[in-house]
This record gives structure tokens, sequence and C-alpha cells, in this order.
């Protein structure tokens, strides 16, 4: 594909292959208890893109309380988006693509979770403890089933689904985001966004992340 890397091609190429299966019904008997779309995907691409590391064993959603740490833990490299927001480094965006297929979210949207946590820096470790791109807390990463925290493919295929349920479980973005930093303890405990002012400024600056990159509703 003109333009386009390697390790990009075949993840793109994974992608629609795991689609088309999708599509022919040869996932069906799949469902979230035995394993489901993304496992499937992290399979296809075991191997082409990641050498090992794909025991994933997806739970509907992380531990109630299990939040995420402060954002802006890291400091990614230089580069804007076209519609506002950092460049998304060209190495991590296969990962983003994939996670964004497996669970129906927008890839602008799990890009700007990942800038206002860690800031696309796979290293990231915030005061709290929480780790990676898309800054996942040791108990919810266990719950994931992620091995290794710090690959990117697992945190930000394990961050997407965790997203996933959360915005499933509170039916809206704003409360899903709130959940996603502060735990999803503390918006059932408040019956909306907790009166943090870290929690409360970190939902405005995805949302704002994500309109900036294009994003619609989700």
């Amino acid at each position: 594909m003109p333009g386009v890397s390697n390790v990009e091609g075949a993840a793109l190429v994974a992608v629609e292959l795991a689609r088309e299966c999708v599509r022919l019904g040869a996932l069906r008997a799949l469902s979230p208890a035995s394993g489901d779309f993304a496992v499937v995907l992290a399979g296809v691409l075991r191997g082409t893109l990641e050498p090992a590391g794909f025991g994933l064993a997806f739970a509907d959603s992380g531990p109630a309380g299990a939040g995420v740490g402060p954002a802006g833990a890291g400091v990614g490299p230089a580069g804007r988006a076209a519609g506002g927001g950092r460049r998304c480094p060209a190495e991590f965006r296969p990962a983003f693509r994939a996670a964004a297929s497996a669970t129906g979210l927008p890839v602008e949207l799990l890009e700007a979770v990942a800038e206002a946590e860690s800031g696309f820096d796979p290293r990231a470790v915030s005061r709290a403890g929480a780790v990676g791109l898309m800054q996942l807390m040791p108990a919810t990463a266990r719950a994931l089933g992620v091995s290794d925290p710090f690959d990117p493919w697992q945190n930000v295929l394990a961050g997407a689904r965790y997203l996933r349920s959360l915005l499933d479980r509170f039916g809206s973005l704003e409360l899903a985001l709130a959940a996603y930093n502060a735990g999803p303890g503390a918006v059932e405990r408040y019956g909306g966004i907790p009166p943090y002012p870290e929690t409360r400024a970190y939902v405005a600056k995805v949302v704002a992340l994500f309109r900036q990159r294009g994003g619609g509703v989700c």
C-alpha cells in the first residue's frame, strides 16, 4: 500500500480479515465469556506485529473503584494532529486502529485519552502507579488479563476494552471518562461526574481533544 509502512499495512489487512470473518459468521461462536473479537484480532496480529504477550482474557469491566492515574503523566513526541492536539506517533497508530476496530470506539477518542493520560509515552508511570499509554492501574490491568502493561499493544487494547465497558455501563461519554479517571465507584457514589477538580478537568480535556481530532458521537 503506497505511503503505508509494512507494520501499518499488516495491521490494516489483519483488521479487514477479522471483519470479513465476522461478516461471514466465522466468529459467530465466540462470546465475551469465551473470547471475543478483540482477542481474535490480537491473535491475528500476533507474530506479525508483536512476538508475544497477547494472553488477554478481557472482563466486561475492571473492578469497581479501579481508576486511572492523573492525566499527563508523560510527555510524548512533538507534532500536532490535523485538527489539534498532539499527533499520535506512527509506531502506535496500528495499535490504536486495531483497538478502535475491536471495540467500536472512535480511534480519535482512544488517541485523545492516551494524549491526556500519558502524552503517548508507553513508559509513563503516574504518582498513583498507573502505567503505560492509557495509564492502566495495576488492578485494572490484571483484571483485563494484561501480562505486560508497558507493551503498547496490550495496554491500548485493554484500555479501549475498559473504556468500552464504562461507556456501555454509564451510557455517556462524559461519565465513562469520569469513571476511567476516578473509578466507576466514584461515579456511582455521586450519581454523575465526581466533584474532583482533577476529574472534571480531565473529562473536559479529553472531550476537547476528541473534538479537535474530528471525533463525533460514540
